[in-house]
């Protein structure tokens, strides 16, 4: 059975919003919309601001996990779930068929994002996922503090790209406090799938700093892109943003050899 736009069959589920944009406050499912997902299993949903959402239809539960993180269960025997809310909405496929896979989830690159502009700012930890997962489970550890433990849902873009994202987000809170994450500590990941189940990362340093990561103002479009059901590549170059003062180096160094030789060159024509 197929499920036609956002009131066909009436398996559409939407939640009110207030208007979250202003200043860049983060909101996002993750699972990314064109997924294929279960027959039953939970989705997970960040949003710092705005109203939740209602139980109905194929949603059968919807629990507050964090102040920004909610998880929604869904059943259905539809062949598709859509999402509605104030952004744009997210379509699901949905599968009987549908199996995690085999492999466990393994970490294959990490970055510092950092970047500022006008009200809003990043400093945060960015770790690429091999495979689709919906939410983590984190557990930190910071020193001599309590081991903390929250979750938080994937970020994700096109080409099966999933990144978890800790720290500052643009206007948002900070899930882990970016000093924390500078001067480093104890990282344990539980990635949850989209059946609801978990299982461990693996790939994790045994201390996770930002100071030892490179640090770009790229997001996730630092992130490697790769077909599903393939191995993704090794790890992108570094990409910075102080390309100009490179170029700027390395204009200067022939320059200033053009000018050594020409004062040189004026100097054997004085003394003849």
């Amino acid at each position: 059975m197929k499920l036609a736009g956002l009131v066909g069959f009436g398996l559409v589920v939407a939640w009110s919003a207030n208007a979250a944009a202003e200043c860049g406050t983060p909101e996002w499912l993750g699972t990314p919309t064109g997924a294929t997902i279960p027959s039953h299993g939970s989705l997970y949903l960040y949003r710092e601001v705005g109203d939740g959402m209602k139980v109905g239809g194929p949603i059968t539960a919807v629990t507050k996990v964090s102040e920004s993180v909610m998880r929604i269960d869904y059943a259905t025997k539809a062949d598709e779930l859509e999402i509605a809310s104030a952004q744009e909405p997210a379509l699901y496929q949905i599968s009987g068929l549908w199996k995690p896979p085999a492999a466990a989830p393994r970490v294959i690159q990490s970055w510092h994002h950092k970047h500022a502009w006008t009200c809003s700012s990043s400093d945060s930890v960015m770790l690429q996922i091999d495979q689709p997962t919906t939410a983590f489970r984190v557990f930190w550890r910071f020193k001599d503090h309590p081991t903390r433990e929250l979750i938080v849902p994937a970020r994700t873009a096109e080409g099966n790209v999933n990144v978890l994202e800790l720290g500052k987000i643009n206007c948002g809170h900070a899930s882990i406090d970016p000093d924390e994450l500078a001067a480093g500590g104890i990282l344990t990941l539980i990635a949850i799938r989209y059946d609801g189940s978990e299982v461990a990362v693996a790939g994790l340093p045994p201390t996770v700093s930002t100071v030892d990561m490179v640090t770009t103002q790229d997001g996730l479009e630092r992130a490697i892109a790769f077909p599903a059901g393939t191995e993704p590549i090794a790890p992108v170059p570094y990409q910075d943003h102080d390309w100009p003062f490179h170029l700027f180096l390395l204009l200067l160094i022939p320059a200033a050899a053009l000018t050594y030789v020409a004062y040189r060159d004026r100097g054997i024509k004085t003394v003849v």
